[in-house]
């Protein structure tokens, strides 16, 4: 971690497929526990940002406030100001800045189990080095495991992958994503229940707390 900012905060980077949904909710469960986030999201297109971001906003400060939950896009980690959460989340996408990586003190990747976008991904991140968790969204049917997904990270890459969730495609979540970028807010107690399920055990992973307080949270 950085030494320039205070152990209290955690940063979290979040790489993959390029939907900011799940950095959204993972920083809102947070902000429901009582912790402050800052969510810096640094995509290519910087989805998640200017879907919260309205059309009619005068404010131009590029700052887009929910809760106790800051959203940035665009942005280096700056101590000055990640000192001040006790969260930090950035929404890499596809776009992977390796010195953010060595700074996090949690890496997520996430694929969807379509070979292109994996295959994407594994390209991406050849050559650095890290240990990171691995959620495999929006699975269809039974044809490519997740097993089979794993050793293909584990033998293309130098990530050493911890755990491995996975939960499949449900309209209803494919909907609230949609409803996320137009109305630029949702909730997440909204979602199917296994998606629910992978953001609790994460949140536990993150917050070192028992997911049966985490699963209160999010309803599982």
């Amino acid at each position: 971690m950085f030494q320039s900012i205070e152990k209290n905060t955690y940063i979290l980077s979040i790489i993959g497929v390029e939907k900011g949904d799940f950095a959204y909710y993972l920083a809102s469960i947070l902000n429901s526990m009582g912790k402050s986030v800052m969510v810096i999201d640094n995509s290519y297109m910087s989805d998640l940002y200017d879907c919260l971001k309205r059309p009619d906003d005068t404010d131009d400060s590029e700052v887009v406030q929910q809760g106790d939950v800051t959203f940035l896009k665009k942005r280096d980690i700056s101590p000055k100001v990640s000192e001040k959460y006790d969260f930090v989340i950035v929404n890499h996408g596809m776009q992977i800045y390796g010195h953010i990586m060595k700074l996090s003190d949690y890496i997520t990747i996430v694929s969807n189990f379509e070979p292109r976008y994996k295959k994407n991904i594994i390209n991406r991140l050849k050559g650095l080095e890290a240990t990171a968790d691995l959620v495999l969204r929006d699975k269809l049917n039974g044809k490519i495991s997740e097993e089979k997904i794993l050793n293909d990270f584990s033998s293309n890459t130098s990530i050493n992958v911890e755990d491995v969730y996975s939960f499949p495609y449900e309209e209803k979540d494919a909907s609230l994503g949609q409803a996320l970028a137009v109305n630029g807010h949702q909730k997440y107690t909204a979602l199917s229940k296994e998606y629910r399920r992978v953001l609790s055990k994460i949140i536990s992973k993150l917050t070192n707390t028992e997911y049966k307080t985490v699963s209160k949270y999010t309803k599982v």
